[in-house]
């Protein structure tokens, strides 16, 4: 009997100690469940951070893309308003250059040819048609001069307004380096992600 007690010890500090490792374990195996559960969870929020990330990118490349299409438009636009103002550029100078000649032919032959053609009339009505010719002659003068006005008024308003769209290129032009800048923020992000 001996024998028999020393087993029945031995078999009670055998189970004393399962019963001590057992809610050892169990509490090792939720603690491990629940990291488990809080990685998913972890997981799953940085898939909807990188599915908003995505989306965002997207959005902001089909922006790019529109900024682009506008840049290329506001260029050929700025070409055409640049090929306008050459031609009236190049019209002031040649209506500069014909009032150039009609002043200096008025200067060398004085303002005495046109008293001259009255004078030479040789009846009224000769003197009439003169004077209707003088009065062309002057206002043909004072068109020019008026139509000259004109274009340089023109010239400075086709000035001012490729101006203005050389601003609205460079504005476009800043707007798409601040998405890129954006683009690869997301990217690193997402990369990080």
């Amino acid at each position: 009997m001996g024998r028999g007690k020393r087993s029945v010890a031995i078999f009670l500090a055998l189970l004393l100690s399962f019963a001590m490792i057992m809610p050892i374990g169990a509490t090792d195996i939720s603690s491990e469940e629940q990291k488990a559960k809080e990685i998913e969870e972890q997981k799953q929020n940085a898939e909807n951070e990188e599915a908003q990330i995505s989306a965002n990118l997207n959005k902001i490349l089909d922006e790019m893309v529109e900024i682009r299409n506008s840049i290329a438009k506001k260029m050929d636009e700025i070409q055409a308003k640049e090929v306008e103002l050459a031609a009236a550029k190049a019209q002031v100078d040649d209506q500069y250059e014909a009032m150039k000649l009609r002043i200096r032919f008025m200067y060398e032959s004085g303002n005495t040819q046109f008293i001259e053609v009255l004078v030479k009339s040789k009846n009224f009505s000769d003197l009439i048609n003169n004077a209707e010719y003088v009065q062309m002659v002057s206002s043909y003068d004072r068109n020019m001069l008026t139509q000259f006005q004109d274009i340089v008024t023109e010239v400075e308003r086709q000035e001012k307004e490729l101006k203005a769209e050389h601003e609205q290129l460079e504005n476009m032009q800043v707007e798409l380096q601040a998405k890129q800048a954006s683009v690869e923020t997301m990217l690193a992000s997402k990369s990080q992600e």
